[in-house]
């Protein structure tokens, strides 16, 4: 299953990289299930900033699976190239694990598609849809991890800003210098949307979504 679990993440790098032309101007997220088990309650959530792939696998919103790896097609079926040797397109489409030596281990799958979803096929089916957000409870997940691993993993695969409150309390803004009663505590996560001057529009995601003004300096 975990061969399958990772095929299916790197797959779906395989679709951008022969529509863009360029695997380092590109990423998606791609939401996926194993369409041949109904039963199943796990989610995949494939994360692809050109030839650098993040999976996360859930069972009932736990992540129990996470792991990153290195994506890009061959000519050749090889179990071991370097890395220079991985294309932007080609007639197999792999994905790489890095060895002590700097060499790539790497394993091949099948697949077809289309530009918004994909399948791989092999003992089980797996359907992927693109989507364009994470849930909120992933988007924690996701930070949580982060700060474990050293790693910010939402700039590097996904373009984003998601830092923390370092102020003790904080009201958020309607509008630059419009406070409301709304607030947030040291330690709330939230998403950097836009910035004006000494302010920064953020997105919190707690119980419900909420978005507003705060300064610069309440995260800093």
């Amino acid at each position: 299953m975990n061969k399958l679990v990772f095929c299916i993440v790197f797959l779906c790098v395989s679709i951008n990289l022969n529509a863009q032309k360029s695997s380092y101007k590109f990423h998606g997220i791609w939401k996926g299930i194993i369409s041949s088990d109904p039963n199943s309650n796990i989610t995949y959530y494939d994360i692809i900033m050109g030839n650098k792939a993040l999976m996360l696998t859930l069972d009932s919103n736990k992540i129990v699976s996470f792991g990153q790896s290195i994506v890009g097609f061959v000519d050749i079926k090889q179990d071991t190239i370097n890395r220079v040797e991985l294309k932007e397109e080609g007639k197999y489409f792999c994905f790489c694990e890095e060895t002590i030596n700097k060499k790539l281990v790497c394993q091949y799958v099948d697949f077809n598609y289309t530009d918004s979803t994909f399948y791989t096929y092999g003992t089980d089916v797996f359907d992927y849809n693109k989507t364009t957000e994470l849930l909120p409870n992933i988007i924690k997940l996701l930070y949580s991890q982060g700060k474990k691993d050293h790693q910010n993993y939402f700039k590097e695969f996904l373009d984003k800003t998601v830092t923390e409150i370092t102020t003790s309390k904080v009201s958020i803004c309607t509008a630059p210098a419009f406070f409301s009663k709304v607030y947030l505590l040291r330690g709330n996560m939230v998403e950097v949307l836009e910035t004006k001057d000494i302010w920064i529009k953020i997105r919190y995601y707690g119980n419900k979504t909420i978005e507003g003004w705060i300064k610069k300096s309440d995260v800093e």
